[in-house]
């Protein structure tokens, strides 16, 4: 969302409250975010129907700054077809791309994590991904450079009071590295996780965690297992085998000593008593 937007939804809401219905403004923020903390953004500003309201007559809706709504709508929509004029230049996105097609701005592109925002701890047997879901206030001035300045945290709140009332809807879609376990606000399924952008500003820390099993620990401490039974049974074999020895020893021992005997006593034997004769 560009600043053309944000002068617009003041100035028109000022103008037009008792005709605006929900719906007119939708704002989705997409990223999906890896295991090293690289990421891919994308930013779609769908104003088709709010571009559509031009076709109404002044006297629907009034007029405000001395010129007929229906003018600052289609001078709105011109604006619109130059957003993306100097996105690549402003963004603070990598390989940026943004594209107007049907009233509906949408901008691309990636960027990678900080670890204040992305943190990453491995662990037996998981290894946990936590992110600070309030980085998306983060993403959008990234996203818009210089004429997104005022969407931090305090300028979507400014917004909030009159989302409801020109019908703006500001959506969340992560996606992360693996299944959520835990999230301090929005919907959960599965990897992804849906979060209202509004509901985003008024506490102070808000987190989402995934997990998935730390497979290289894992494997490793398998590795260890296997390494330390392997130890175990050659010290079992050769305990087993010295005794064999030991006991083989002793039985040739045994069995050279008996002969041996046998014959010393034989040895022993006095010679018969001579004959009186």
């Amino acid at each position: 969302m560009n600043v053309y937007m944000k002068r617009f939804i003041i100035t028109f809401t000022l103008a037009s409250l008792p005709l605006i219905a929900a719906g007119c403004i939708n704002v989705n923020l997409d990223q999906t975010i890896e295991k090293d903390g690289s990421s891919a953004v994308t930013i779609e500003n769908d104003l088709s129907q709010l571009a559509s309201l031009g076709d109404l007559d002044d006297s629907s809706f009034g007029a405000a700054e001395g010129l007929p709504a229906s003018d600052k709508i289609s001078e709105f929509t011109e604006n619109i077809s130059t957003a993306c004029d100097d996105f690549d230049s402003e963004t603070a996105l990598e390989r940026p791309v943004c594209e107007v097609r049907d009233n509906v701005v949408t901008m691309s592109g990636n960027i990678q994590l900080s670890e204040e925002v992305f943190e990453v701890k491995k662990s037996i047997p998981y290894t946990t991904y936590r992110y600070d879901l309030k980085n998306a206030f983060s993403l959008l001035r990234e996203t818009g450079g210089d004429q997104a300045e005022q969407l931090d945290r305090d300028g979507i709140k400014e917004m909030k009071a009159g989302a409801d009332l020109i019908g703006m809807k500001m959506t969340y879609s992560l996606t992360m590295p693996a299944e959520i376990s835990s999230a301090d606000v929005g919907d959960i399924n599965g990897t992804q996780l849906e979060v209202d952008i509004f509901d985003l500003v008024d506490d102070e820390g808000l987190y989402v965690e995934a997990q998935d099993l730390n497979w290289s620990w894992i494997i490793m401490l398998t590795l260890i297992l296997l390494f330390g039974f392997v130890i175990f049974v050659v010290v079992v074999v050769l305990v087993i085998r010295s005794k064999m020895k030991k006991r083989k020893a002793a039985k040739q021992q045994s069995a050279a000593v008996t002969p041996e005997s046998t014959e010393q006593k034989t040895d022993s034997t006095p010679p018969p008593a001579p004959s009186k004769e």
